[in-house]
């Protein structure tokens, strides 16, 4: 367990339409800011209390920034901060092999205000089966390709169970980037994935996921559920 320093943003976009998501639609996405802008990722609100992301996102960090309910950065307003209580890690993750790469972010003050646009997504059943279709939201690269688009954009993924049990994600309509890592794979409102790999390159259509599902009591056990 390690004790963090963190500015939690909840950030609301009530007048803003991207093209792809509104700002209710997906209200379980979160932004990842490691080491003051050095890294990004995405992640999953599953709890007032937690938020869900890949390991290899967060092990080693020394501060962690949150955008929650964020849609159009250019036009949020942080609302208030919060600290970051502490981080877990998944004990059999390999950063050699990257087995296992799920982690915990666990928030020290409860998000008090859960509605429409800050709200947890559901975890999937224990021993439930893998849907053939899903959604994904991120937030993509901005022009310079080095830091997170502004503007959260959401599209229908096509499933496959891959080599191992992992997930291979798939679409036609969107794509997702290295900045989106430990986004939550969903489908009806249950995540099912975590993002953990995505090839180099632009445009990418075809990305890996960790399947959530084998996961689920390791995860109720840490945020006691």
């Amino acid at each position: 367990m390690k004790a963090f320093a963190v500015v939690l943003l909840c950030l609301f976009a009530l007048q803003v339409r991207s093209t792809f998501a509104l700002s209710s639609s997906y209200p379980w996405t979160v932004e990842v800011q490691i080491d003051v802008g050095l890294h990004f990722c995405g992640g999953s609100l599953i709890d007032k209390d937690w938020v869900l992301t890949a390991a290899h996102c967060i092990k080693n960090s020394n501060s962690i920034t949150l955008g929650v309910g964020l849609v159009n950065a250019t036009v949020s307003t942080p609302l208030f901060q919060l600290a970051i209580g502490a981080v877990y890690i998944h004990p059999d993750f390999n950063e050699t092999t990257g087995a296992n790469d799920i982690g915990l972010i666990k928030l020290k003050t409860s998000i008090i205000n859960i509605n429409f646009f800050i709200l947890p997504v559901k975890l999937p059943i224990i021993g439930s089966t893998i849907p053939s279709s899903g959604q994904f939201c991120g937030y993509g690269v901005s022009t310079n390709s080095s830091t997170p688009g502004l503007t959260l954009k959401c599209f229908d993924v096509n499933i496959t169970v891959a080599v191992g049990g992992l997930l291979t994600g798939s679409s036609n309509v969107g794509f997702v980037t290295q900045l989106d890592i430990g986004g939550g794979l969903v489908s009806n409102g249950t995540q099912i994935g975590v993002l953990i790999s995505v090839p180099l390159g632009l445009n990418i259509k075809v990305a890996t996921f960790l399947n959530l599902i084998p996961f689920t009591s390791w995860i109720k056990d840490k945020i006691g559920h």
